[in-house]
């Protein structure tokens, strides 16, 4: 049987010896640049839905190396996973664990799931470690009996101080999740990534963190509880596994800029392009505005969440009920001091009222047998199910990974999908962030204040954010009399040409 044309073509039997010379010209001075010249096109014609590539890891990335909340020295590391193809303009995406701050991975089985998913479509996704832990409540640990729903959910490490500390956590992992994506950016040319296509996802608090790092762009929006506390309250649990030092300190100082401190000389925004979100919210809705380019958003949660409320409200909200209506008391006592989130079904209630925010978003939120809730009684009367034996409750925080949810959702990302930088480097670099010098800090007369940019205006604001001095116009430097306010924290800010940065001031 003969040999198809193309086939002799390119071997030069067609031609005989002396074709087949012509035909080696051809590969090499013609066909290889018109190869390149179509490859280019693919780059700039790429779609990023379809699975299609196999897919290589790279485990164990050093990231850094940051202070935990307890002040123990902890390493950050990042797994990546790189599609087996050509592109030298891919989008990165950078996945955040669940785990409720205490027990997650980096590497558990919903982040390498998603992780190979979406790489095998051309994604390069790093999936990271962040700052887990926080201070501990002085509440003994519950003894329910295993018969009640909520027993496994009352682990000494879910007994947090107070509220503050939760906040205190999901700004660090979220400080933890820009450093990330400034230090990714920085190596666009090693993993073959465009800065202009990053995006970023997670799972429950690692949701929760994501959403702030693609949206807490102003220090205007700094949580009051991030800056420099008291120490937290001595307590008598045991639970410091999450420590490497096993360090009990009970330290809660300034936490930093919303940006962290870390690669932050690369030039390199922590900008993302859109955002994904499975199971986790938000303090506070207002952190969804002042975005200059608002990413786009997918938001997954379902309607039976027994953790981050689906419609809002304190976190374990559910877990808190059964205890409190359906288990023995008081060998079970509630989670106390859990601050309240508002979930799916209230970020998307606030964007349809806020439609000139203009962030894109698709919805997939899921109601997943029947909710955990009260209504269903203790007892299972009435036909009800017995609320602290509900069996929906297993998969109701859980974010149902599956290939058509996430071709689901590589589709809405590829409708978004800025174009490519074939040459591997976005043109995103920008400028650096405006400094301010604040001192001497402590203080017990005056402070100084001292800025690479002009000042439009000085506040001095209390600890309950009441307004205690002000200076309009200020000429460079600025002293501010601090002495005769009484000893505390104070939190300063500074104003001009439509920047806002933010720093505490300790009068003493």
């Amino acid at each position: 049987m003969s040999r198809p044309i193309a086939t002799r073509v390119a071997t030069g039997s067609f031609w005989g010896k002396r074709g087949a010379k012509l035909a080696l010209f051809w590969k090499k001075k013609a066909l290889l640049p018109i190869l390149w010249f179509f490859w280019g096109l693919s780059c700039a014609m790429a779609q990023y839905s379809e699975a299609r590539y196999a897919v290589w890891r790279e485990l164990g990335v050093p990231l850094a190396k940051v202070d935990n909340y307890a002040g123990c020295p902890t390493n950050l590391s990042i797994d990546l996973y790189k599609p087996a193809n050509a592109d030298i303009s891919r989008p990165l995406l950078l996945l955040l664990h669940g785990g409720i701050f205490a027990d997650g991975q980096r590497n558990d089985a919903a982040m390498r799931y998603m992780a190979q998913s979406m790489a095998s479509r051309g994604y390069v996704v790093a999936s990271m470690d962040y700052r887990e832990g926080w201070h501990l409540s002085s509440a003994p640990a519950a003894t329910c009996p295993s018969t009640c729903w909520g027993a496994r959910h009352t682990a000494c490490h879910l007994r947090v101080a107070d509220s503050a500390e939760v906040v205190r956590a999901l700004y660090r992992a979220m400080q933890d999740a820009k450093s990330a994506i400034r230090f990714l950016k920085s190596r666009n040319r090693l993993d073959s990534t465009d800065c202009r296509r990053v995006f970023i996802g997670g799972h429950s608090f690692g949701g929760s963190a994501a959403l702030m790092a693609a949206f807490l762009d102003q220090p205007t929006e700094r949580p009051i509880e991030t800056f420099a506390l008291a120490p937290a309250p001595a307590s008598p649990l045991d639970c410091n596994r999450y420590n490497p030092c096993g360090s009990t300190d009970r330290i809660r100082p300034d936490l930093g800029d919303v940006d962290g401190n870390l690669f932050t000389d690369a030039g390199f925004s922590s900008n993302v392009q859109g955002v994904l979100v499975f199971s986790g919210g938000l303090p506070r809705l207002d952190w969804l505005q002042n975005v200059q380019k608002p990413p786009v958003l997918y938001v997954f949660h379902q309607g039976c969440d027994h953790v981050v409320v689906n419609t809002g409200g304190p976190l374990y909200r559910p877990v808190n009920d059964c205890l409190q209506g359906c288990c023995p008391q008081p060998a079970c006592q509630p989670l106390r001091a859990m601050p309240y989130l508002y979930g799916g079904d209230v970020l998307l209630d606030y964007l349809d009222g806020h439609p000139q925010l203009g962030i894109v978003r698709r919805e997939d939120v899921v109601v997943n047998g029947r909710a955990i809730s009260p209504q269903f009684g203790c007892s299972g009367g009435a036909g009800g199910i017995p609320f602290c034996s509900n069996p929906n409750y297993k998969p109701c925080h859980d974010l149902l990974y599956n290939e058509n949810r996430m071709a689901y959702i590589a589709t809405f990302l590829n409708a978004h999908m800025p174009p490519a930088a074939c040459g591997g480097v976005s043109d995103v670099v920008e400028a650096k962030p405006k400094t301010m010098r604040v001192f001497p800090n402590p203080t017990q007369a005056t402070v100084t204040v001292q800025t690479d940019w002009p000042l439009e205006r000085l506040d001095l604001f209390d600890a309950n954010g009441r307004l205690v001095l002000s200076d309009g116009v200020p000429q460079m430097p600025v002293t501010l009399a601090v002495g005769h306010l009484p000893a505390g924290v104070y939190f300063l800010k500074a104003t001009g040409r439509g920047d806002v940065v933010w720093r505490e001031v300790v009068v003493n």
